[in-house]
């Protein structure tokens, strides 16, 4: 008797899942409602990002829980900024720019604590999964901080005027 068609790709399932929440929460960040009010625009970009870091660590990196919360939470924090680089004031960017060290600062935590959370990991497989980890993990910074230094030059040169 065959298999049933999902037995092989559970975690495939809520990977998709996740993708599929992060799309529809970042379409909320269109409507005007929650655009304008940033105690709606901060969480629901929040959790967008969330969705998307885990989409990617589910889907093209090796398991391990600890390592996929710590990538989510840096798109959580990348995406929050993201989000509100078009309302920054001076009033706020202190605060944005603690958020920005502590997106900066879980690079090298996630690089530190990294074998010793993929232990599970058979001995002579170790050393490819910990190596694909590291390339994956930082070709997620490279592009979600390529995307952050777009949105701030962009920011910067003053053509980027909020929506009112």
């Amino acid at each position: 008797r065959p298999p049933p068609p999902h037995a092989g790709r559970r975690g495939a399932a809520w990977a998709a899942w996740s993708l599929v929440a992060s799309v529809s929460l970042a379409s909320l960040l269109t409507a005007p409602a929650v655009h304008r009010h940033a105690a709606l625009r901060m969480p629901c970009a929040s959790l967008a990002g969330l969705c998307a870091g885990l989409y990617f660590e589910g889907t093209f990196l090796p398991p391990s829980a600890y390592l996929w919360a710590i990538a989510g939470g840096s798109c959580a924090i990348a995406t929050a900024l993201a989000a509100s680089v078009p309302y920054m004031t001076s009033k706020t960017s202190p605060y944005y720019q603690a958020l920005f060290t502590i997106y900066v600062a879980l690079l090298p935590v996630t690089y530190m604590i990294q074998p010793s959370l993929l232990r599970h990991v058979r001995a002579n497989y170790r050393h490819e999964a910990i190596a694909a980890h590291r390339v994956g993990l930082l070709g997620l910074y490279a592009a979600v901080s390529t995307v952050l230094a777009v949105l701030i030059k962009y920011r910067m040169s003053g053509r980027a005027q909020p929506l009112a």
